[in-house]
This record gives C-alpha cells, sequence and structure tokens, in this order.
C-alpha cells in the first residue's frame, strides 16, 4: 500500500490529474449502467402492474358488457314468453352469457393471483369484491330460472311478481363489476 501511494505521490501533476479524471470516468460509467438496470427493472415491474390492471379492468368491462346482454335477454324471454321458438332463443343466449360470464369472473381472479401474493391487502379487497360478485351472481341466475321456468309455463302473474326480485339483483351484480373497475 505504502508504495502505491509513493509512486502516485512521485507522479507528475498532469499525470495525477489524468488518473483522477480516468477513475471519475470509470466510477461515473459504473453508477450510469447500475442506475440503467435499476431503472429498467423499476419501470418493468411498473409496466407489468398497469398492465395487469388494465387486464383486469378489460375483464370487468367485459363482464359488464355480457351482463347487460344478459339482462336484455331476460327481458325479452319475459316479453316473449307466448313465442316459444322467440323464448327458447333468449334463453340459450342467457345461459350463454351466463357461462361466459362465470369463466371471465375465473379469468379474473387468474389475473389477480398470478400478479399478487394472497397476503396483500389489495388481493383480500379485489376477492372479497369478487366473492360478492359471485354470490350476486348466483342470486341473479337463481331469479333468471325462475323468470324462464315461469315463462315456459305461461305464467304471467308468477313473470310479473319477480320483476323486483330481478331488479335488485341486476343492481347487485352491476354495483360489485363497477367496483371491479
Amino acid at each position: 500500500m505504502s508504495r502505491i501511494k509513493k509512486s502516485l505521490l512521485n507522479l507528475p501533476v498532469r499525470l495525477k490529474i489524468l488518473c483522477c479524471i480516468g477513475f471519475t470516468v470509470f466510477l461515473t460509467l459504473v453508477l450510469l449502467i447500475v442506475n440503467i438496470i435499476i431503472l429498467n427493472e423499476v419501470s418493468a415491474e411498473y409496466e407489468q402492474a398497469i398492465s395487469g390492471a388494465e387486464y383486469r379492468y378489460s375483464i370487468a368491462s367485459d363482464i359488464n358488457a355480457v351482463m347487460v346482454k344478459t339482462s336484455k335477454n331476460v327481458i325479452s324471454a319475459r316479453f316473449n314468453y307466448n313465442n316459444k321458438s322467440s323464448f327458447n332463443i333468449a334463453k340459450d343466449n342467457i345461459y350463454n352469457n351466463l357461462d361466459d360470464t362465470f369463466i371471465m369472473i375465473d379469468e379474473y381472479i387468474n389475473s389477480t393471483e398470478g400478479e399478487y401474493y394472497s397476503s396483500d391487502e389489495y388481493y383480500e379487497i379485489q376477492m372479497a369484491i369478487v366473492d360478492d360478485l359471485v354470490a350476486a351472481a348466483d342470486e341473479y341466475v337463481a331469479v333468471t330460472d325462475r323468470i324462464i321456468e315461469y315463462g315456459q309455463a305461461g305464467d304471467l302473474q308468477s313473470l310479473i311478481s319477480t320483476d323486483r326480485e330481478f331488479e335488485l339483483a341486476e343492481e347487485k351484480v352491476s354495483g360489485y363489476v363497477d367496483e371491479l373497475m
């Protein structure tokens, strides 16, 4: 160590300045490279979080769109209960849409599980909303099943009695989908 110190002290001033400049440039380059690596990692994680949120938003938006179509089909089935062919088409569309809805809910859950740990507070909040959405969707399916049953039987009085139940079930599902969005 003392040899290095003596040799550095014996260097001409010009060479000492060049060594200091060289060392400063080297250190600057190392720090620049480290900063670039860190920024790339942080921005990649940020992009992943944003794309995950956008993806889940699009799923929730798709659930909302399918539920709107389902509601229109339920209303169509209710008003066309005397026309069996129209009723059966509406009924098939209703059940296809409901199947699609539950598939998209599963897709939403899977996308959330891939991004968060189950101990994360945000994950727990989302899963609580999803649980409420599934319960509301089950209730919606039960009311829809009764509407279809009454429509197939041609029971207009029972169809009319389900109006408020259907509206409430529809509002619940819509509210939880809005929360997810």
